[in-house]
């Protein structure tokens, strides 16, 4: 999700967060702030997400 400025016209995404799937489907995502770069938060959250695989 790279710094992704729009998308569907108003929603802005950007680095800090993970999308959580079931199925194939999203269901949720895992958002992280606090980190010295937008990086290392896209990274804390994945790593989260990985945590619900295990």
């Amino acid at each position: 999700m790279k710094h992704i400025e729009k998308l569907s016209g108003r929603t802005r995404a950007r680095t800090g967060g993970a999308p959580v799937t079931a199925e194939g489907a999203p269901v949720a995502g895992i958002g992280v702030a606090g980190a010295p770069s937008g990086d290392l938060d896209e990274r804390f959250a994945r790593a989260g997400v990985a945590a619900l695989d295990a």
